[in-house]
């Protein structure tokens, strides 16, 4: 037989028994219970160890021996900030809650770096309570995340298409520049980038009827771009084609691009950074129906731009990952006498 006593307890464990007999043989044997807390097949409880932002460890409450009972009524505590799961696809981004902390096994991810962090259980094993407690230093992942307008807004031509557009093919619009990474030790990992904003155009058509298309959400997909190196470059060109029985056409789009840092599965992309940037053109075609396009630096009202994009906030501290609900490729569409109006 055996029976669990809580620490430290001191307990007479002499026996008596009623019988005919005269010898009995009678011996004690104490065995320690633990606790664990393993991550994989590593028990972290009672020590402290290091873990990255956005890494998404599975901690498991184990008793040690497995042979003595069943553990049940478990309950979780993690402290910080952290989440279970980070859901990122072309229609959806958000952030998933850590509501599941009364099982066995606990799934989460710290977003933001600590010194000191903590994930302690508690289990019920035949009338007592265990608890166990790990000890976490989360580290971060720092860079140096920059919007350059390296294109200028213009008509031109792209494969023999005329387009309105931010940059041209060989004269990107928007540079996207990551610089100084420091993932501080992290054995794996990657740096990638993605735009929440809007996209809009409206087009005047033959009847004199303005046609409007405004997506707003993710910027196509997520990531847009990725580097597994401390440095990188991504680029943007938005535009528009413009076709030979329009009159005017506006384009242009408004962003928050985001940097990432992501560990090695299992895992979640954490946000470490952004920038802001917009612009806006304007073009008239002068020989409507056929092509006249030439564009108008200054039309009324005025453009966001004159010339290229505009970039604010750059290297922005971020400590929340974005979310969004739709994509710019899902757009609105409406038809109206009125011309648009525009910030």
């Amino acid at each position: 037989m055996w029976k669990v006593f809580a620490d430290n307890q001191t307990v007479d464990v002499t026996p008596s028994a009623t019988s005919t007999h005269t010898n009995y043989d009678f011996t004690v044997d104490a065995t320690k219970l633990k606790l664990k807390i393993l991550k994989g097949a590593q028990d972290h409880a009672g020590t402290k160890r290091k873990i990255w932002i956005g890494e998404k460890p599975t901690l498991s409450a184990v008793l040690e021996p497995a042979n003595f009972g069943t553990l049940s009524n478990f309950q979780w505590t993690v402290t910080g900030i952290r989440q279970a799961d980070y859901i990122a696809t072309a229609m959806l981004g958000s952030n998933v809650p850590l509501t599941v902390l009364t099982q066995q096994n606990v799934t989460f991810a710290w977003t933001v770096a600590s010194a000191l962090e903590t994930a302690t259980v508690t289990a019920q094993l035949a009338g007592q309570t265990l608890t166990a407690t790990a000890r976490f230093e989360v580290m971060d992942a720092t860079a140096q995340w920059f919007g350059l307008p390296t294109g200028v807004i213009s008509v031109h031509q792209r494969q023999g298409v005329t387009m309105l557009g931010l940059g041209t093919f060989a004269n990107r619009g928007i540079t996207m520049l990551l610089t100084n990474g420091n993932v501080n030790g992290c054995p794996q990992w990657t740096f990638s980038w993605a735009q929440i904003g809007n996209s809009i155009w409206w087009r005047k058509d033959g009847g004199l009827q303005w046609n409007m298309n405004n997506g707003f959400g993710l910027d196509t997909k997520f990531p847009a771009g990725a580097w597994t190196s401390l440095h990188g470059v991504g680029f943007d060109s938005p535009s528009i084609n413009l076709v030979n029985f329009d009159y005017e056409t506006w384009r242009g789009n408004e962003f928050d691009a985001y940097l990432f840092f992501q560990p090695a599965p299992p895992s979640i992309p954490v946000a470490i950074k952004k920038f802001y940037w917009k612009w806006m053109g304007y073009t008239v075609n002068t020989n409507a129906p056929n092509n006249g396009w030439h564009q108008i630096i200054d039309p009324p009202p005025a453009p966001l731009s004159i010339t290229n994009a505009v970039i604010a906030q750059n290297n922005s501290i971020v400590t929340t990952n974005p979310t969004w609900t739709n994509n710019t490729t899902n757009r609105v569409t409406m038809t109206t006498n009125q011309p648009p109006n525009l910030p």
